[in-house]
């Protein structure tokens, strides 16, 4: 259910906030911080690895925000757009880094 609401609350509903806008930005940021929250609070799936892999793309989320919010009203400068961009891709990464590391334990685990 957590999953449902995110989505539509993160697609449909900033669809139509104040679009392209620094409170469009503002709002999906409090938004990603209330589901990284939740996703926390109630770790929605069976398996441990799978509640930190969800808690750890709500993070990912949020991050991504951030860096929306840099870029798009230059708060650092021209200059360290790339570097903001470098880290978001770092973040997403982490991500899928993540996502294949525990696979492969998985893996590992019903090979024993």
């Amino acid at each position: 259910m957590i999953e449902t609401t995110r989505r539509l609350v993160l697609t449909a509903v900033l669809s139509v906030c104040s679009p392209g806008t620094s409170q469009q930005t503002v709002f999906s940021l409090l938004l990603a911080l209330l589901f990284v929250k939740l996703y926390a609070y109630y770790q929605p799936y069976t398996s441990n690895r799978e509640d930190i892999l969800a808690e750890t793309g709500q993070y990912q989320i949020l991050f991504t925000f951030i860096g929306a919010l840099i870029m798009q009203n230059d708060l650092l400068g021209d200059a360290y757009n790339g570097t903001v961009g470098f880290f978001l891709v770092l973040i997403n990464l982490g991500v899928f880094y993540l996502s294949s590391h525990f696979t492969f334990l998985e893996i590992k685990e019903e090979k024993e």
